[in-house]
C-alpha cells in the first residue's frame, strides 16, 4: 500500500510489478472479505450458519478456500513490509535519518486514522490499516538487520503460530463448542442459540447504521484483540519477509524468466496441494471454518501468494498480458482508495440498503464482480486526469503538511 517510485529523479515513475501486485492483492482480498461485509459474524467459521449451503454456493466456498483464502492478504502485507523500507530509504537520502523517521512515523499516524475511520465509521470490523500502521511504528527497528536475518525472525514467528494452530486451532474453529463452553446447552442447543445471535444479527444490521453500529464495533474489538494473539503476529511475519525482499532487490527481476516459471508452478500447485488437504481435514470434521487454523495454514497461503507473484512477475519480465496488467497496475496505485473503496460500496449496499444476511454465497461473489467492475474503471479514468487516487493525495498532502499536486 506504500507508494513506491522507482527512481528517485523521477517522482511520477513507478515499478510496475508493485503496483499490479497491490492491484492484484485489493482484488483478491475482496473475495473473502465480502463474506464478512455481507454475512454474520458467526457464519465466517461455520459457512452453514448463514442458512443454504450447497451446490453452487459450497462449490464458491470450496473455490475461494483453495485458491483465496489469506493468499492475498499475504501478498499485501508482503508489500506492505516492502514499501516501508523502501519508501524510508528513498526518504532519508533527499532529507536525512531523522526527517526521514519523522516522516514515516507521520506516514504510520495517519494511516492509523484512516484504519480507525475504516473500522468505526465504516463498520468494516476486518480493517487491516489500523494494525498495519500500529506496526509500521515498529518495522524501522529491523532495517538494519540483513535479509537471512530478517527471514529468519520471521521463519521463527511462524512456526509459533503453526504451534499455537497445532495445539488451539481446533477450539477456535468451533463457533458451537466455544458457545457451548460458555453456555449451559449441549451442542445441539448451542448451534439453535446461535442461529437465533445470527438472526438478530442480521435484523440489527440491515435495521440501518444507527442499530448497525453497537455490534459491529463489538465485534471489531473482537478482532483487534485476536490480532494480539494471533493477528498481529502473523502480519509482522509477512513485513520482514517484504523488508528482506527489498534487501534482495526482487523487484528488479534479475532472475530468467524459466526460473519464474518454475517458482510460479511449485508455489501455485504446493499451496493448492496444501490447502486442499486442510479443506479435506475440515469437511471430515465438519467445521468448514477449520482451514484457517490449522499448522499448516501459512505454509499453503504463502507458498501460493509466492506462485501468483512469480507468475506476474514472468509475464512482466516478458512484457505479456497487458491487457489484464494495466488494469491491475492502475488498482495497485490507488490501492487505498480502493481498499477503502470497499467498504464504503459495501455500508451502503449491505446496511443502507438492508441486504445484509439477505445474500447467498454465489450472490455475494456477484456483488464482487460489479465491484471489480467498477473499481476498473474508476482507476483508469481516475488516472488518466491526476497523479495519485484521491486517498493517496489526501495521505501525502496530510504527511507533508501541504497540499500536493494532484493533476498531471
Amino acid at each position: 500500500m506504500i507508494e513506491t517510485p522507482s527512481n528517485p529523479d523521477q517522482p511520477d515513475q513507478r515499478i510496475a510489478l508493485l503496483d499490479e501486485l497491490r492491484g492484484l492483492a485489493v482484488f483478491g482480498m475482496l473475495l473473502i472479505n465480502i463474506l464478512g461485509f455481507g454475512l454474520s459474524y458467526f457464519a465466517l467459521v461455520e459457512p452453514s450458519l448463514a442458512g443454504s449451503f450447497t451446490g453452487v454456493d459450497r462449490a464458491l466456498f470450496t473455490f475461494s478456500s483453495l485458491f483465496a483464502e489469506g493468499s492475498f492478504r499475504a501478498i499485501f502485507c508482503v508489500l506492505f513490509g516492502f514499501g516501508v523500507l523502501f519508501q524510508f530509504e528513498r526518504s532519508s537520502e533527499r532529507t536525512g535519518l531523522v526527517a526521514a523517521r519523522l516522516l514515516h512515523k507521520r506516514r504510520m499516524r495517519w494511516l492509523i486514522l484512516f484504519g480507525i475511520m475504516d473500522t468505526y465509521l465504516l463498520l468494516w470490523f476486518g480493517d487491516i490499516l489500523l494494525l498495519y500502521g500500529l506496526l509500521g511504528l515498529c518495522l524501522l527497528a529491523f532495517r538494519r538487520l540483513s535479509a537471512a536475518k530478517l527471514m529468519s525472525i520471521a521463519a521463527a514467528l511462524l512456526l509459533l503460530l503453526s504451534l499455537q494452530n497445532f495445539y488451539f486451532g481446533g477450539y477456535f474453529a468451533d463457533p458451537i463448542a466455544q458457545f457451548a463452553q460458555f453456555e449451559p446447552a449441549s451442542p445441539e442447543s448451542a448451534r439453535t442459540q446461535l442461529l437465533e445471535q445470527v438472526e438478530a444479527e442480521r435484523a440489527a444490521v440491515s435495521a440501518g447504521y444507527t442499530s448497525a453500529w453497537p455490534l459491529r464495533a463489538f465485534y471489531s474489538l473482537n478482532m483487534l484483540a485476536s490480532s494480539l494473539v494471533r493477528g498481529g503476529w502473523e502480519a509482522s511475519a509477512l513485513m520482514l519477509i517484504g523488508m528482506a525482499l527489498y534487501k534482495w532487490r526482487v523487484h528488479q527481476l534479475r532472475l530468467a524468466p524459466r526460473t519464474y516459471a518454475i517458482i510460479a508452478i511449485a508455489g501455485i500447485a504446493a499451496g493448492l496441494g496444501v490447502n486442499y488437504g486442510e479443506l479435506r481435514q475440515a469437511i471430515d470434521a465438519e467445521m468448514l471454518g477449520l482451514t484457517q487454523f490449522l499448522w499448516s495454514y501459512d505454509l499453503g497461503r504463502i507458498a501460493l501468494a509466492t506462485g501468483y507473484a512469480s507468475l506476474l512477475a514472468l509475464l512482466c519480465k516478458l512484457h505479456l498480458a497487458a491487457s489484464i496488467r494495466k488494469p491491475l497496475a492502475a488498482s495497485g496505485q490507488m490501492a487505498l482508495s480502493n481498499y477503502l473503496l470497499h467498504s464504503i460500496v459495501c455500508l451502503v449496499f449491505f446496511v443502507g440498503f438492508g441486504y445484509f444476511g439477505e445474500l447467498r454465497y454465489h450472490q455475494l461473489y456477484l456483488v464482487v464482480a460489479v465491484i471489480w467492475v467498477f473499481q476498473i474503471w474508476f482507476s483508469s479514468a481516475w488516472l488518466k486526469r491526476f497523479r495519485f487516487g484521491p486517498m493517496e493525495w489526501v495521505w501525502r498532502s496530510l504527511v507533508n503538511r501541504e497540499r500536493q499536486p494532484i493533476r498531471r
